[in-house]
């Protein structure tokens, strides 16, 4: 949260960084970055909203920023990408493997490579509607009958390799 923040800030975009959902680990540690940000009124935190308003705001927004470091699955960023929206995500690690070519892909460890993506889904409408296309067709490998082809064929596979 702190790098992001403080992308943001350097970015210099006059778009809103919405931080939705619960405070987490080191939480206080981490939101102190908005004490350096050139403009902390354009920081905003929901802690915590219905899922109706969070779909919602997912709709709305420019982009949906995910640079996480630790991620399991990455459901935030097929989610966005139902909705039709833009995504940057990290490079590496599962949310790139979710992603696919279909998110702008940052290093979450770099300060600059977060705002330089923030700055290029700012400014590049282009850019923009391309992701937007491509997270349309890349989330339809997502819906049940394909995930269940998936892990067929995941199954199969293993059969294949004990025998």
């Amino acid at each position: 949260i702190a790098r992001l923040i403080r992308a943001h800030s350097l970015s210099r975009t006059r778009r809103m960084l919405v931080l939705i959902g619960p405070d987490g680990f080191d939480a206080q540690q981490e939101l102190a970055a908005l004490s350096d940000h050139r403009h902390p009124e354009r920081v905003v935190r929901l802690p915590w909203i219905n899922r109706s308003d969070l779909l919602v705001a997912l709709r709305k927004a420019r982009a949906v920023v995910f640079p996480s470091l630790a991620e399991g699955f990455g459901l935030p960023i097929v989610e966005a990408m139902a909705l039709g929206v833009p995504v940057l995500t990290s490079r590496g690690g599962a949310t790139e493997e979710i992603a696919g070519k279909a998110a702008y892909l940052c290093d979450p460890l770099d300060i600059e490579s977060i705002a330089e993506g923030l700055i290029r889904l700012d400014r590049d409408e282009s850019m923009c509607h391309d992701l937007i296309h491509l997270g349309n067709q890349h989330v339809k490998n997502f819906n049940p009958h394909n995930y269940g082809l998936h892990f067929k064929s995941l199954y199969q596979d293993l059969l294949s390799i004990s025998r």
